[in-house]
């Protein structure tokens, strides 16, 4: 907390605080807080003391705060003897492209103003700074030393951000389309620097910085309750007499003014008042309504915070190292069960703060509820959406369609298990699993191992359950009861990635980020040696070197040497040691050979951050066993990386690629072309890079 005094009067308003966070005052808090309301008696606080004077008022309406700001800078030009100076924006009308798509949005009557003409730009000059969406104002009134907020991000090593205040040093002007004086540079010297920081400029004063004008669309809404759509250009910095409880967030202020009377409920109003650092500082304009912080029977938030306290309990024993091993969970529900029944159900750790602390006369009422899962809702080019993509809506929990769809309730895509076809042959399916937790990397893995299933489940279920990998056995066994409709793709996932974890805790962890060539490591490792790499001399093969051979049981193939194609790659795949030959003094190859065939071969075309060039990407890859046999092996899929998330291609039997995201769409499969007609670059994918590349054995070959 922000109030670090230890006197009478700040032991008050921290336990007033800690009350209002549980919305649990109790008759003394309140009237704690009538104490602190300014009034012009003798011994009480008044805003017309000095140190309360000019300091920014936190109010909770936009419309207060649009006042306060304009009473606020006639008030400080009179006070200082300065006039006033108005700073005009340049609007210019701006055709929508979809103007019912933005009534919808805003629930507003939009108008279409093909121009602006001069009384529709002197219109919008009289409104309030908030009549603009993004509250760019039309007017500025201000004079030398005036208070003023800069309401945009600029330069985040010069402190020149949204929320940081200052006050008026200079400008520069021009004029503007209808003769009209406009700021073009406006010159701010910054207060209340973070950690006593120092901005310095060459050619300006300390903790100057300039503040240019900016040019933005926007929302204007009228006095009518209608709305047009402009492009304004002006400096984005609003006068700071007053700002809303919103624009407050993250302030610590010793002098804190407020105002909570029109607060909609405790939320705010603990808002405002926890910015002030001091209950000497602490003033109310007005008074307020009690009822907005004492306890209603219709609104409780107390059992959510009662299950942070306990999952903040846990966590604090977990890096302590005291934590039980029994205590373990996906979801929160099974974390709080494992404690309790660790702990037992009454025990309340120490730090529970006395609002929200359970007994036997208030008991936890606790609910057991089944987790829902989270789904990420991405509106869909209808254009590209079949028919059938209709009869998977269902409203999300707690609200109610406006029509009934007479369909099942479990019909989503990611609920719906695939349906066993009569018809043999290969069925491409439509959804992978849906993102959860920072899962990107599994679900793409697994979306190119469902595609490879699809091709023929029968054969490589026989194919994964007789492997030596234990993961294997794991997917195969959970993608037949996905086939059967016994459980749904991301359980597929979670399956796997709980069969990794046992396996490697550290490197698979729960909600953190992993790399999928990792995962397809762990995939396709397996007991029999895969390849045997021998140490050679490139420039002399008849140079003897003394060292044993290699082997390597995972058929994902990692290398950092330049290869032309996957085909080079997988016919001369070797590794550049730091070792030298004895005879040359030439850094020794290890070159790889290929001992067995495994069903599925993966090549880790680059890593996150890593700066590689990545080979040509081959459709079908033809390898000669030791009796002189063609193996042939086809492209199924490439896994992408970019801006810090994983997505996919999956290539069919017929050249046709699908696009896979499991944040979009709910996972569901989008048709990206044919790779036999289309001009379709596999090495990447919008900003996203080809990351691994996932190769399966010819079907014959497999059964053969």
């Amino acid at each position: 907390m922000r109030q670090k005094n230890m006197t009478a009067e700040d032991n008050k308003f921290r336990t007033v605080l800690e009350n209002m966070r549980y919305k649990k005052c109790t008759p003394s808090d309140i009237a704690f807080l009538r104490s602190r309301i300014s009034a012009n008696v003798p011994g009480a606080d008044s805003i017309c003391k000095s140190e309360f004077r000019n300091v920014p008022m936190i109010t909770a309406l936009n419309i207060d705060k649009d006042e306060i700001n304009q009473i606020g800078c006639e008030r400080f030009a009179a006070e200082n003897m300065s006039n006033l100076t108005n700073f005009y924006s340049e609007d210019v009308a701006r055709q929508s492209n979809d103007n019912a798509l933005d009534e919808k949005r805003t629930k507003k009557k939009l108008l279409s103003i093909k121009e602006m003409t001069d009384d529709v730009q002197k219109l919008l000059w009289s409104l309030n700074h908030s009549s603009s969406d993004s509250h760019v104002p039309s007017k500025l009134s201000l004079c030398v030393n005036m208070p003023v907020m800069i309401r945009r991000n600029l330069a985040t090593e010069l402190c020149i951000t949204k929320g940081q205040e200052g006050t008026v040093y200079g400008w520069q002007t021009k004029k503007g389309s209808r003769g009209q004086l406009m700021l073009d540079v406006l010159f701010i010297k910054l207060i209340n620097l973070p950690d006593g920081k120092i901005v310095e400029i060459t050619g300006l004063p300390k903790n100057v910085v300039p503040v240019y004008s900016t040019t933005n669309s926007m929302q204007i809404t009228l006095p009518n309750g209608c709305a047009v759509n402009v492009t304004r250009e002006q400096v984005e910095v609003l006068p700071n007499f007053a700002m809303t409880d919103f624009a407050s967030q993250g302030k610590t202020r010793p002098i804190n003014v407020v105002d909570i009377n029109n607060c909609k409920d405790y939320h705010g109003i603990y808002t405002a008042l926890s910015r002030g650092s001091t209950a000497s500082g602490t003033l109310l304009i007005q008074g307020f309504s009690p009822r907005k912080l004492t306890e209603h029977k219709y609104v409780d938030t107390r059992e959510e915070f009662r299950e942070l306290e306990i999952l903040d309990e846990i966590t604090r024993l977990q890096y302590e190292n005291q934590i039980c091993s029994s205590i373990k969970g996906t979801y929160r529900q099974d974390l709080i069960k494992a404690y309790q029944k660790w702990k037992g159900k009454h025990y309340v750790p120490k730090n529970v703060p006395s609002a929200i602390k359970w007994s036997s006369k208030d008991p936890w009422k606790q609910f057991d509820l089944d987790e829902v899962k989270w789904q990420i809702i991405m509106k869909s080019d209808t254009n590209n959406q079949s028919a059938d993509n209709q009869n998977f809506y269902i409203p999300s929990m707690g609200l109610f369609g406006k029509r009934k769809l007479h369909i099942s309730p479990e019909a989503t895509p990611e609920n719906s298990p695939m349906k066993k076809k009569k018809s043999v042959g290969y069925i491409m399916p439509k959804f992978g699993p849906t993102w959860e937790n920072n899962s990107c990397a599994y679900d793409s893995v697994i979306a190119v191992f469902l595609a490879i299933w699809s091709s023929n489940p029968t054969v490589w279920y026989d194919t994964f359950m007789h492997s030596s990998n234990e993961v294997q056995v794991v997917l195969a066994q959970h993608l037949e009861k996905y086939n059967n409709g016994i459980v749904t793709l991301n359980e597929v996932r979670d399956a796997v990635h709980t069969k990794l974890y046992s396996n490697a805790p550290s490197t698979f962890e729960w909600g953190k980020y992993t790399v999928a060539g990792l995962i397809c490591d762990a995939l396709l490792n397996i007991n029999t040696t895969v390849f045997t790499g021998t140490y050679t001399c490139p420039k002399n093969q008849n140079h003897l070197l003394d060292r044993p051979n290699l082997t390597l049981h995972s058929s994902l193939l990692d290398s950092t040497e330049p290869y032309d194609s996957i085909s080079d790659w997988i016919h001369h795949h070797y590794h550049t040691t730091r070792h030298k030959c004895s005879s040359c003094n030439t850094n020794i190859h290890i070159l790889y050979s290929m001992n067995v065939y495994p069903p599925i071969i993966a090549f880790q075309l680059s890593q996150p951050d890593q700066g590689k060039d990545i080979p040509y990407i081959e459709m079908t890859l033809t390898v000669q066993d030791a009796s002189n046999k063609n193996q042939k092996y086809s492209l199924s899929g490439i896994i992408y990386f970019g801006e810090a998330h994983y997505t996919a291609r999956i290539i069919d039997q017929d050249g046709k690629v699908w696009y896979y995201d499991g944040i979009a769409d709910n996972g569901r499969f989008s048709y990206n072309g044919n790779i036999n007609t289309d001009n379709i670059q596999l090495h990447k994918r919008g900003q996203k890079q080809a990351a691994v590349a996932i190769y399966a054995l010819d079907i014959e070959n497999l059964n053969s």
